[in-house]
């Protein structure tokens, strides 16, 4: 675990702690799975219950939807949690600490998925081809899971449709010139 994830998972949880109405705005960049340590999860996803249950969302209520999830935590740790939070919101908002774990988190899981695939490509009885193919696969889950939440407006996409129709249109479909590097091709 290194220890950039851990301080951006405690800059999560503690400028949350500061300023929750956030949490929203944060739902949109990281997930639980985001979060190796697993206290900072426990914190995390308890928010999140918390706001699904449309509670106050704050260090009591945190400790109490843990320890009702069967769950422990060393509750002098979590109630330290609190001591300087506003120092924590300070330094950044929550959603660019979400931001910045979430970057981190990528790394580390496509960090994982690389390691994985040098020891099985070491092994002498794997098929090279087959340790590239899975991967590939794993880079392309983890690209996937981390893009799939960026927004997409789809209202924009049909205005940038029109337009470029419209402009089609216009020109009759033609291409202005274009030059390549081989100017004897362009030539005809």
């Amino acid at each position: 675990m290194s220890k950039d994830i851990v301080r951006y998972e405690e800059g999560v949880v503690r400028s949350l702690l500061g300023r929750p109405e956030e949490l929203i705005k944060v739902l949109e960049h990281i997930e639980p799975s985001d979060f190796e340590n697993l206290n900072y999860k426990m914190i995390y996803d308890s928010m999140l219950d918390l706001l699904l249950k449309k509670e106050d969302i704050n260090l009591p209520a945190i400790a109490l939807n843990i320890s009702e999830k069967l769950g422990a935590i060393d509750a002098g740790w979590l109630f330290d949690l609190e001591k300087d939070v506003s120092q924590w919101v300070l330094k950044a908002t929550p959603v660019q600490w979400a931001k910045l774990l979430k970057k981190e988190s990528t790394r580390t899981k496509a960090i994982n998925a690389l390691t994985e695939g040098l020891q099985e490509a070491h092994d002498k009885k794997s098929n090279p081809l087959n340790v590239m193919d899975k991967v590939a696969s794993n880079l392309t889950s983890i690209s996937v899971a981390t893009t799939s939440k960026e927004r997409f407006d789809i209202k924009e996409a049909v205005s940038r449709f029109r337009d470029e129709t419209v402009n089609l249109r216009e020109t009759s479909g033609t291409v202005a010139a274009i030059s390549s590097a081989y100017p004897s091709i362009d030539y005809y």
